[in-house]
């Protein structure tokens, strides 16, 4: 879906939940977590916009990556998309 208004993504996504409860939560590329609606923001450091130029290596890296925050910035939801599963899945 192209469109970033809220009105078009239906339902409490997991990372709004997640915010509402006080704690942490970092996508990379998930479709939709762009989109500001209720508590989530898309923060800079944990919300990646999606770029099919990124290597697959380069988005595991940066989401382990948080596994060595300190406890208190570590997110505790974590997603990562890789678009591969989904456009063979759309054959």
């Amino acid at each position: 879906m192209a469109s970033h208004e809220p009105k078009w993504w239906l339902g409490e996504p997991l990372w709004e939940t997640v915010v509402k409860h006080g704690l942490r939560a970092a996508t990379y590329f998930w479709p939709g977590s762009e989109v500001n609606k209720g508590p989530w923001t898309c923060p800079k450091e944990f919300c990646k916009f999606y770029n099919v130029s990124v290597p697959f290596e380069e988005r595991v890296d940066t989401v382990l990556s948080y596994f060595d925050l300190p406890a208190e910035e570590m997110p505790a939801f974590m997603t990562l998309y890789f678009e591969d599963p989904d456009h063979q899945g759309h054959k």
